[in-house]
């Protein structure tokens, strides 16, 4: 009988301690690839900001040329640095804010998430940089609005000015779909684009 306890007692504890030391090993293994992850993200960051750098120029053969000194050197190793290479290989077709091309351009940013709503403060700074007037941001919950993100203008003699502005925002999204879209609005004086980050 006490025999039977001693082996029960002996069960038991290796149970736990097994229970333990898988516990610490999923513990461990969770810690680390959260460590990798969060790695990641954060190379990904570091190198958009790169990219993000090359582009503020307005001259497309000198961005060109900052793009594939990033590629050739090896800097950019978490993103797809074939396909920055073809971008960088065709200047013309490259994502530059230029100057507005309107009279009075202003733009609102409007967004449907909070998380949405964290890219306000890059974009203003880019588009201040670029000669924009950032009338004003907000958070807004609009079901007639799209998920995904757009540029809405409401005058046909803004049409060139927001399709280069859809451009240059689906560059800032990580080529995400950005279009430029037209709305019957009679309110809305040339010069005014709203630009809609989605949900």
């Amino acid at each position: 009988m006490v025999q039977k306890n001693t082996e029960s007692k002996k069960a038991s504890l290796l149970i736990g301690v097994l229970t333990i030391i898988s516990g610490l090993i999923g513990t461990g293994i969770g810690v680390s690839l959260q460590g990798y992850w969060s790695s990641q993200l954060e190379r990904q960051k570091f190198e958009f900001a790169l990219i993000q750098k090359a582009l503020e120029t307005s001259d497309n053969q000198e961005a060109a040329k900052q793009l594939l000194f990033l590629v050739d050197s090896g800097v950019l190793q978490s993103l797809d640095s074939s396909k920055i290479r073809r971008l960088a290989e065709n200047p013309e077709q490259l994502p530059i804010l230029r100057s507005p091309i309107v009279e009075n351009a202003r733009i609102f940013l409007l967004a449907g998430t909070n998380e949405r709503t964290r890219a306000f403060n890059e974009l203003s700074s880019e588009l201040i940089k670029a000669g924009f007037n950032i009338v004003g941001s907000r958070q807004l919950d609009d079901p007639e609005r799209p998920n995904e993100p757009e540029v809405r203008y409401f005058n046909s003699t803004d049409r060139e000015q927001a399709e280069i502005i859809a451009e240059f925002v689906q560059s800032q999204l990580l080529n995400q779909a950005v279009r430029a879209n037209f709305y019957q609005d009679s309110t809305a004086k040339p010069g005014y684009i709203e630009i809609w980050l989605g949900r």
